[in-house]
């Protein structure tokens, strides 16, 4: 599934010569040669990578057409800067951690492996929000096509679960969520303004949703209205996998939020 990295660079020149670079610069460097063969890309923008450790800063400017030019060094005006370590680039490369699980939190204030920031380089995009969260899904993946490994050694906790957000779109979220025995999946009042809905595909428990308290198992789908509770955990001695969506107005998030 990995496209091999020599030959894009031959074929996506724009993207530089990775000769003598850095073990950071190399993965940015396939990271951005897989990413402009691709060409997903139909605006133009600006996007500063600062990777501490070690401490280097690299920016990729995308075309309209989707190549991207990475040189190192600050950018100006960037539409949005990401900051990890090369450790989190590194797991972000192999396949073990996708860039969104690297970035979810349950609220603005949480410390992440991966962060992100807006600057006024945004301001040009007719869908700012869109395009960066676009850009990070789409950057971040080696593989052609797009490849997300699910399992708990390749999440995160966030609301009190194992989480691998999936994927994001104007007002449409996913995420898969592994609920391990003794974790509750979200407290009563952790509420959201649109529809929701858990998809039980592993395990049995119990669900919290709006008022009413019912038994779950693999194989049912539950709707979750809007500003509703729904709280999931599994039965004692078990666990139970979700796959859960979100769609409507407020459905996607400036942050890569996981919540729930």
């Amino acid at each position: 599934m990995v496209v091999c990295f020599v030959a894009l660079l031959c074929v996506a020149g724009q993207v530089g010569d990775a000769a003598g670079a850095s073990e950071v610069g190399e993965m940015l460097h396939e990271f951005a040669a897989v990413y402009s063969e691709a060409g997903p890309g139909d605006v133009a923008f600006v996007v500063q990578f600062d990777i501490s450790p070690p401490g280097e800063s690299w920016y990729v400017s995308v075309r309209a057409d989707g190549v991207a030019d990475l040189q190192q060094g600050r950018h100006d005006v960037p539409a949005m800067t990401i900051s990890m370590s090369e450790d989190t680039l590194g797991r972000i490369h192999r396949g073990g951690m996708t860039a969104f699980t690297a970035g979810a939190k349950a609220s603005d204030t949480d410390e992440v492996p991966l962060e992100l920031k807006f600057h006024a380089g945004a301001e040009q995009l007719v869908d700012p929000k869109g395009t960066m969260l676009g850009f990070i899904q789409h950057f971040f993946m080696r593989s052609r096509p797009e490849r997300i490994l699910l399992g708990e050694e390749h999440s995160r906790v966030v609301h009190g679960a194992h989480v691998i957000p999936l994927y994001y779109a104007s007002g449409f979220r996913s995420a898969w969520y592994k609920v391990r025995d003794g974790q509750r999946l979200n407290e009563p009042g952790d509420t959201n303004p649109f529809p929701q809905a858990f998809v039980i595909i592993s395990g049995r428990g119990r669900a919290k949703i709006g008022d009413i308290e019912v038994e779950v198992r693999s194989g049912e789908s539950y709707y979750i209205p809007a500003d509703s509770d729904h709280v999931l955990w599994p039965a004692p001695g078990e666990s139970l996998e979700v796959i859960w969506f979100a769609w409507g107005e407020g459905a996607r998030r400036a942050s890569l939020d996981a919540r729930s």
